[in-house]
């Protein structure tokens, strides 16, 4: 596999780690990384649209997941940034992903 795609993947993985995510949610991310790894490398064997569209599907299962969690939201933004330098070097035609979701406003004060 390519290492640049390893590298962005496993920085992910590692990112998520010291998050409040759940177990759940952190084994989830797990497996679907360790599912993009093996798309990239059949993207890149085959040029298949089908692959392209799937590691978008997974990607975006992956960001919704970040969601959950405020440390994790906080993740998306360089992962997304990541991907896009990532296809950009690889010659992969972008992403296309939903926009991330808006940061939360500060809760206001009640007047008393």
């Amino acid at each position: 596999m390519h290492d640049m795609i390893q590298t962005h993947l496993a920085a992910l993985q590692a990112a998520i780690v010291p998050t409040a995510l759940t177990e759940q949610r952190k084994l989830f991310v797990d497996t679907a990384i360790g599912k993009l790894a093996e798309l990239y490398q059949r993207f890149r064997e085959t040029n298949a649209s089908r692959y392209g569209d799937e590691i978008a599907r997974v990607v975006q299962s992956i960001l919704r997941e970040l969601e959950a969690c405020p440390e994790a939201r906080k993740l998306d933004a360089e992962f997304r940034a990541g991907l896009h330098q990532l296809h950009e070097d690889l010659g992969i035609p972008k992403l296309a992903l939903k926009a991330a979701p808006p940061p939360p406003k500060p809760a206001r004060k009640s007047k008393v």
